[in-house]
């Protein structure tokens, strides 16, 4: 029953993607659905992006690992959005594409739109990755848990984002941030329903626990700030140039809508991140001793649910992790097809929008495959995440927001800040590997060193 839910569930996807092709006339229709979304549709496309496989899945394994303090993975996701709203008026108003769009603008030269491309390319191919994860975990609670299966699960979500893009995207977002919150809020009322409220809920906890409950429900853990910020700082930093938000914030129809949507959406997403942090937890109550932390949130809801719910539930995992996964696929979409082959390689050509259109939905396609490989290779959902987004915090939230904020930033200070931080970053990454296992910090070194090497003398 649960199997055929989640079926139901995928063809509908399946359906919306093929209807909304029809409003797709144009490259622009395509990225950015027309720059027509309001406040509705804006606020629930941002947050659908980040609540996905890494908040719902990731949160519940990180949750039953180390208790209540990895809801900072979700409080840094809201508040880097809140952030960003402050950003995103200057950000709408200047009619841009993407990312490198802006930095090109912004700084004059050739040399940012590629290489920013290419790294957000990168960057979002293993986030992507990080969700195909995610929905390996989710199908585990009927008995598909293996990467064929997630493989074939993950063909949806390729196929509606190639064929109906970000129109696409935009309304299964809003239709799948309803089913997902709801279906996760709706799983720990049964949690609560089952353990006898929130007093059960601990004792239930402490009693099958193996290890100290000390710090276990607290929301600061044991006091660990380095922790805590190796939760938050690494989501926030990368949201504040994410090109994922930064994609729907510039396909609402004005500045202000923009700025609103992030902010609404922030809130959201610091709520409804609670939930699925509580639920890993309380697997301890009814699966002491689980072997794969990953399978904490699928087998909660397996168990406290009848097959019919447990169907519904589950079918609003995949939705939040779908509703990530196409966000990232139109983005690298968009790198690849407007960054690289339009404005880098056949600059000087006149865009042909059938084309473009064309080839958009090619390398929807080649991105998700290559997504599906990397998956294959990795494993630990948050990890892959934090992991990936060094590439793209590293090299480029100093020049986005330096951009932003700072009037004398030129293209030798934002040429510098890359750079340099890039380096940091690399150096930095393989240094934890041997040693120091915390790639926050390098984050934190990185920017540091891009902020003083780019914003100060006279670059």
């Amino acid at each position: 029953m649960i199997l055929t839910i989640i079926i139901v569930y995928l063809v509908i996807l399946l359906a919306v993607g093929f209807w909304a092709n029809r409003y797709n006339k144009d490259m622009t229709d395509f990225i950015l659905a027309g720059r027509r979304l309001g406040l509705g549709l804006g606020t629930f496309t941002i947050a659908a992006t980040y609540f996905g496989g890494g908040y719902v899945l990731g949160l519940g394994e990180a949750a039953y690992q180390n208790g209540l303090v990895v809801w900072w993975f979700g409080i840094g996701g809201g508040l880097g959005l809140i952030l960003t709203g402050f950003l995103a008026g200057k950000v709408r108003a200047m009619n841009i594409y993407t990312i490198p769009d802006f930095l090109e603008r912004r700084y004059g030269g050739r040399l940012f739109r590629p290489l920013i491309a290419i790294i957000t390319i990168i960057t979002y191919t293993g986030i992507l990755a990080s969700q195909i994860l995610a929905t390996k975990a989710a199908l585990s609670i009927v008995g598909l848990g293996t990467m064929k299966a997630a493989a074939v699960a993950s063909l949806v979500f390729i196929v509606y984002a190639a064929v109906g893009g970000l129109w696409a995207a935009t309304i299964t977002d809003f239709i799948q941030l309803i089913v997902a919150s709801g279906g996760i809020i709706a799983a720990f009322t049964a949690v609560l329903w089952r353990l006898g409220g929130w007093g059960g809920f601990v004792s239930a906890i402490q009693l099958n626990i193996n290890k100290s409950t000390h710090g276990f429900f607290n929301v600061m853990g044991t006091g660990d700030w380095s922790y805590i910020i190796w939760l938050a700082a690494p989501i926030l930093l990368t949201t504040l140039a994410g090109a994922d938000t930064y994609q729907r914030l510039l396909a609402t129809k004005d500045a202000k809508t923009a700025q609103r949507s992030c902010w609404l959406a922030g809130i959201i997403i610091i709520i409804i991140t609670a939930f699925p942090t509580l639920i890993g937890m309380s697997a301890h109550a009814f699966f002491p001793g689980l072997n794969d932390a990953s399978a904490a949130l699928p087998n909660v809801v397996g168990h406290v649910f009848s097959p019919v719910l447990a169907g519904i539930v589950m079918a609003a995992i995949l939705a939040a992790i779908m509703s990530t996964a196409d966000s990232l696929l139109t983005v690298g979409t968009a790198n690849i097809v407007y960054d690289i082959m339009y404005k880098t390689l056949h600059r000087e050509e006149e865009l042909d929008e059938k084309k473009m259109l064309t080839i958009s939905r090619v390398a929807v396609v080649i991105m998700g495959l290559i997504a599906v490989i990397v998956a294959a290779l990795s494993s630990g959902i948050i990890d892959l995440i934090n992991f990936v987004a060094i590439l793209n915090t590293g090299g480029i939230v100093v020049p986005v927001v330096g951009g932003i904020l700072w009037k004398r930033a030129n293209l030798k200070a934002g040429l510098s800040a890359f750079f340099f931080r890039d380096h940091s970053s690399g150096n930095g990454l393989i240094w934890s590997n041997i040693r120091w296992n915390s790639y926050g910090n390098i984050r934190y070194i990185s920017i540091t060193c891009g902020v003083y090497r780019c914003y100060s003398g006279n670059y």
